[in-house]
C-alpha cells in the first residue's frame, strides 16, 4: 500500500512537473497584442504550423476626403485597393448642398450598394464606407449637379 501510494506521488508531480515545463515554453514561443490580434487565433497558429498554407491579412482601412464646392470636386481622381474598407469621407465647402454616390459604370447607371453620402448643407460633412471587391475603375457623381461634379475611382 506504502509502495502504490508513493508511486502514485512520483506519476502525479511528474504529471505537474510536465504541465508547468509545456505552459512556460509556450509562453516563449507566441505572443499576442492589442495591435496584431490576428496572432493569437487559432487560424494564425494553424497557418503557422503548415509551411504550405500561409495567413493573408486583410488590407488596412482607408479614409478618402473629398471636398465638393461649386461645382467640383478636389480631388476628382481616387484610388484604392480591392478588399480594403474605404471612408469616403464628404464635405461641403461650398454654398449649395451636393450629393455623392458611387457607381459601377461610367453611365452613372448602377450604384455601388452603400455608396451614398446623401444630401450634404453648406458647411456640414457626411461620410459612408465601402469595400470594392473587383479591381477596376469605379465613377463618382454629385446627384444634385450630375453634369458638373463627376469624378473616379480606380481599385487596384
Amino acid at each position: 500500500m506504502k509502495i502504490a501510494r508513493t508511486v502514485l506521488l512520483i506519476l502525479a508531480a511528474a504529471t505537474l512537473g510536465g504541465a508547468v515545463i509545456a505552459c512556460s515554453s509556450d509562453d516563449n514561443k507566441t505572443s499576442s497584442s492589442p495591435t496584431n490580434p490576428a496572432a493569437a487565433s487559432p487560424a494564425a497558429t494553424k497557418a503557422s504550423a503548415s509551411p504550405a498554407k500561409s495567413v493573408t491579412a486583410a488590407p488596412a482601412a482607408k479614409t478618402i476626403e473629398v471636398t465638393a464646392k461649386e461645382y467640383a470636386f478636389t480631388p476628382a481622381a481616387l484610388e484604392t485597393a480591392k478588399g480594403t474598407a474605404t471612408t469616403f469621407k464628404l464635405s461641403n465647402a461650398g454654398a449649395a448642398p451636393h450629393h455623392l454616390v458611387v457607381y459601377v459604370n461610367d453611365k452613372y447607371t448602377d450604384k455601388v450598394q452603400g455608396a451614398d453620402s446623401g444630401t450634404i448643407s453648406a458647411g456640414k460633412s457626411g461620410q459612408f464606407i465601402v469595400t470594392f471587391d473587383k479591381v477596376g475603375d469605379y465613377y463618382f457623381r454629385c446627384e444634385i449637379h450630375p453634369t458638373q461634379m463627376q469624378g473616379e475611382i480606380a481599385v487596384k
